[in-house]
């Protein structure tokens, strides 16, 4: 599957199958003589682990939310939403700490399902 709109929705990738961008950094890592195999493993298993992070949070924030259309929405109408999505991400795919991730993922959809908790979400997470 891909990322490309499907009747104005996002297709779902399948999680096993790495983007493109990723398949290129690999093969050029792949060709460098004598260290390039392990850099690729290294690079392919921090890849995979960022997005499984990343995921946690997006997967954290829909059942908060209440529903992937409620985040969605959320997202494209209130550009505080989307960028605290962003930075939960990031942040994400940065720490170990599961109950780190599953916290931001709840404050980005609580704040998706109620406007008025936009505010006071940003204080207590420092979005």
């Amino acid at each position: 599957m891909s990322d490309e709109p499907e009747n104005g929705r996002l297709a779902r990738r399948h999680t096993d199958v790495p983007p493109w961008w990723e398949t290129i950094v690999r093969a050029g890592l792949a060709a460098v003589p004598v260290i390039g195999g392990p850099l690729e493993v290294l690079v392919s298993d921090v890849a995979a682990r960022d997005r499984d992070r990343v995921t946690e949070v997006g997967m954290t924030a829909i059942d908060a939310a209440g529903s992937p259309k409620v985040l969605l929405e959320s997202v494209q109408r209130d550009e505080r939403v989307a960028d605290m999505l962003l930075m939960a991400a990031f942040a994400a795919s940065q720490t170990s700490v599961e109950g780190k991730r599953r916290a931001m993922g709840r404050v980005v959809g609580r704040a998706a399902r109620d406007d008025a908790a936009i505010d006071e979400s940003q204080l207590i997470s420092g979005f």
